[in-house]
């Protein structure tokens, strides 16, 4: 390389380097954040103004509802031959705990469907003419007065919450031989209230898995539903073929049908109905691959 195009390079790389600067003094940009804190502060205000969104929504929520006649919470102890519940006027009843008389968990005690994360169940909300969402929260007024009860004929526990005059009822009926129970909600007193008729009765959470992950995979391979050699791909078969929303439902009732018809050491794959139906000729005892 010569003089003169080393003398070319070192001046397209002076003005490479300076332009920047120049335009800086010429032209001036807002300053951008040159470290977190700067740019965390100034990515901040849009969740400032949520947060202040959100609170109004609230007050605006709580003014709804504010001369709601709430009681004090009580909870009512329902138990049948096949199961205890305990149902609390929060919520205007909701389940608290629902033990299952038939069925131990790992620890050998009673399976219990309702968890932590599943406790405010039954919600009852509906969305006013100001498109807020009112849930009708806080403990309900119970229309009966005993704490304990076994049951031998269907019972219902009924609930109410007045606001401003207006009635809101809850009647839950159980029943002594079956799991099921009915719901039945009376919000005629909110008609005018209600945009599209938008009532909604929730339950977050879903059901908790009560079950040894190695259950599943027996009954899985039985039914031909894996080749899996151990739980995590017996898992990941079953998502794949069940979808998402059936998962919490599927888990139990593989689980009620491998206690009751499919047991480890009693069906072998061989005479439950599942068993039979899939594998009629299936004629000696199924070999699991343990996990």
């Amino acid at each position: 390389m010569d003089r003169n195009a080393l003398t070319a390079l070192l001046l397209i790389t002076l003005v490479l380097v300076l332009t920047p600067y120049y335009m800086e003094l010429v032209s001036p940009n807002k300053k951008t954040p040159n470290n977190f804190e700067e740019e965390f502060a100034e990515n901040s205000e849009p969740e400032n103004i949520l947060s202040e969104t959100i609170t109004e929504n609230n007050q605006r929520t709580n003014e709804t509802i504010k001369n709601a006649s709430y009681a004090e919470e009580k909870t009512t102890t329902i138990e049948t031959d096949l199961y205890i519940a305990k149902i609390s006027s929060a919520f205007g009843g909701s389940i608290h705990s629902f033990k299952i008389k038939k069925h131990l968990s790992p620890d050998s005690t009673l399976v219990n469907l309702i968890n932590s994360q599943n406790k405010n169940n039954l919600a009852l909300s509906f969305d006013d003419y100001n498109g807020e969402k009112i849930v009708l929260g806080g403990a309900w007024n119970s229309l009966q007065n005993y704490d304990s009860l076994y049951i031998n004929d269907e019972l219902s526990l009924t609930y109410n919450l007045t606001i401003n005059g207006k009635t809101a009822k809850k009647t839950i009926t159980f029943f002594p031989e079956s799991y099921l129970f009915d719901i039945n909600v009376d919000l005629v007193d909110f008609s005018n209230n209600v945009l599209g008729n938008k009532v909604s009765l929730s339950w977050v959470g879903g059901l908790p898995t009560t079950e040894k992950d190695t259950h599943i995979h027996r009954l899985a391979q039985r039914w031909g539903l894996t080749n899996g050699k151990n739980v995590k791909q017996t898992e990941k078969d079953l998502k794949r073929l069940f979808p998402k929303e059936d998962w919490q439902k599927l888990h139990l009732q593989i689980i009620f049908w491998g206690r009751e018809y499919c047991q480890a050491r009693e069906c072998w794959g061989l005479e439950c109905r599942i068993c039979s139906i899939c594998y009629p000729k299936r004629k000696r005892r199924f070999k699991h691959k343990k996990p």
